[in-house]
């Protein structure tokens, strides 16, 4: 079995040497829905759109949604002065998520940097609580939001091939 495995990695190194072939998500139609981007796992994958946006991605389902949900902190008592995103370290600049207490979805901008604060009340989407900690955050007025959702029409499930550019 170890044999078989390594015997396919190396056969995927080497096809593309020989061809501009790439790996493609398609629809169970055969229709080419978009490139694969980043890895896949059984679990999850990630859908990059026509603005550079990354989804979460089911497979199965043929479906995107949020990569993420954020909540709102403040370095201040009573949800006062700047709200930060939190957790920043599981997401990056153009994924795709949600932030508690706000319709929609948002992405950070390209130049928005995490930086850790102490802080002192946060909102999970249902109003401010105390909490203390340091938080790995990112500024909210750091977020763009996005107004749609890709516009692809496929038969699940989605599967990934190798195809020739055309």
């Amino acid at each position: 079995m170890r044999a078989l495995f390594l015997g396919l990695f190396l056969v995927t190194l080497v096809l593309p040497l020989r061809s501009r072939a790439e790996l493609v998500w398609v629809d169970a139609t055969g229709c080419v829905i978009a490139p694969l981007v980043g890895a896949y796992f059984a679990e999850g994958a990630v859908y990059m759109d026509e603005a550079g946006h990354f989804w979460s991605l089911d497979a199965n389902l043929a479906t995107t949604s949020v990569s993420y949900t954020g909540s709102l902190y403040f370095a201040e008592p009573g949800c006062k002065g700047p709200a930060y995103v939190g957790w920043a370290l599981y997401f990056l600049p153009r994924d795709v998520i949600r932030i508690l207490g706000f319709p929609g979805a948002w992405v950070r901008r390209d130049d928005a940097v995490f930086e850790v604060i102490s802080t002192r009340s946060a909102d999970y989407g249902e109003g401010c609580e105390p909490w203390s900690g340091n938080v790995p955050v990112v500024q909210a007025s750091a977020f763009i939001e996005v107004y749609s959702t890709p516009p692809y029409v496929c038969v699940p499930p989605l599967h990934i091939e190798r195809r020739d550019p055309k």
